[in-house]
């Protein structure tokens, strides 16, 4: 992940946490909100380069389709129990459903969007080259 892509998935996800405080998804100031979302993206960000790239790389999924599909896969569980463990531990709660759904989903989106980008299209070149 370059420098640029960092800050823009920080930048991004600070400012769809304290969307979701001020549009009332969540039960937290939006100073707060915006810190759970800073630190969220910090947590992700050495989830997903460190162990998913560093230590898991090659050990799942011998092709590049294969791989791509595991750190898609690990990334999700990733980003699932990291919005739980930081509701639970910061004492944040879901006031509005749909508000906070759409925003955790955005927040899945900004976070997972290289490799969204990369396995859809590895998937569709399969799909039509395989017989």
């Amino acid at each position: 992940m370059s420098p640029k892509e960092f800050f823009t998935n920080v930048i991004l996800t600070t400012l769809i946490a304290l969307g979701a405080s001020i549009f009332g998804g969540i039960t937290a100031a939006w100073w707060s909100a915006a810190l759970l979302g800073f630190g969220l993206a910090l947590a992700f960000t050495m989830v997903s380069e460190r162990l998913l790239r560093g230590k898991l790389f090659g050990k799942f999924g011998k092709e590049p389709i294969g791989w791509h599909f595991y750190h898609l896969l690990f990334q999700t569980l990733a980003m699932a129990a990291l919005i739980w463990a930081f509701g639970a531990v910061f004492g944040v709660h879901v006031t509005g459903k749909i508000t906070a759904a759409i925003c955790a989903a955005l927040i899945y989106l900004v976070n997972c969007r290289d490799q969204i980008k990369t396995y859809f299209p590895l998937l569709a070149m399969y799909l039509a080259t395989r017989r």
